[in-house]
Parts: structure tokens; C-alpha cells; sequence
């Protein structure tokens, strides 16, 4: 069994943590200024799944693939998908009682557009921050 040097893994998941506690701040961020500026309001999993929609938008999946492609659990895609639907930024069609395809709505790729903007505005910030905090304590770390 090899020895695992202890101050690399606590450094390690500190920072893990770290870089959580900065995820989850930076998704209320977006939330609220979701809210303040679209008077929409969507919780994480629902931006999270509207974020993937809105980077498949060139192409048609159905529920089961963007469940597959998110790494969401299937059981919890068509209630997700069904806030979507209610707040006009997706249209699902179905079969019967089946979801067979999901796109976006005009309303949807406007608010996917500025999601992702905010997705990629935090997440900039947070590697810039992550890096500076940390470059002397982790090693791992790339600068």
C-alpha cells in the first residue's frame, strides 16, 4: 500500500470544498440576477438542465438523452422538464403520454443565452480566485 502524503489530501479537498462553497454562491448569484432581470425564477437543477438544452439547441434529444448527457437522474427530468415547459423557454413534444423531443423556444434561448453568459462570467471568477487563494498551498494546481 503506498503512503499517501496528508497535507497534499487535506490541501486537496479543502480546496474541493472551497471551489464548492464558490459553485454554490456563484448559482444563487445567477439565480437572483435571473429573477431581477428576467422575473424568472428557476432553482439549480432547472438551470442546470436549461443550460444543457441550451447547448444541444443545434440538435434533438429527447429526455432520456439529456438525462444521460447531464448526469441527472431520469426519474427527475420530467418534472424539470415540465417547470421548463410551464416557464415557455422549452416545448416538449409527446406521443401519447411519452416526452419524445425537447427544444427551445425563442423565450428559452434568449434566457439560455444569458445563463450561459453568467455560467462563464462566474466561472472565470472563480478559477481567477481559486488560483490566487491557493497557488502557494496547492501543489496540484495548475497557475
Amino acid at each position: 500500500m503506498q503512503d499517501i502524503d496528508l497535507s497534499l489530501a487535506t490541501d486537496f479537498f479543502g480546496a474541493a470544498r472551497e471551489l464548492q462553497r464558490r459553485i454554490n454562491h456563484a448559482l444563487s448569484q445567477i439565480r437572483g440576477n435571473l429573477y431581477e432581470k428576467h422575473k424568472i425564477f428557476l432553482k439549480e437543477a432547472e438551470i442546470s438542465v436549461l443550460q444543457l438544452v441550451y447547448d444541444l439547441r443545434d440538435t434533438s434529444h429527447n429526455p432520456s438523452e439529456i438525462a444521460e448527457l447531464g448526469n441527472y437522474a431520469g426519474s427527475a427530468i420530467p418534472r424539470v422538464l415540465s417547470t421548463l415547459e410551464g416557464a415557455e423557454l422549452i416545448k416538449l413534444e409527446k406521443e401519447g403520454k411519452k416526452l419524445t423531443k425537447v427544444t427551445l423556444t425563442p423565450k428559452g434561448l434568449e434566457i439560455g443565452e444569458f445563463v450561459q453568459g453568467e455560467m462563464n462570467r462566474a466561472a472565470k471568477e472563480i478559477t481567477l480566485s481559486m488560483q490566487k487563494a491557493n497557488s502557494s498551498k496547492l501543489r496540484w494546481m495548475p497557475s
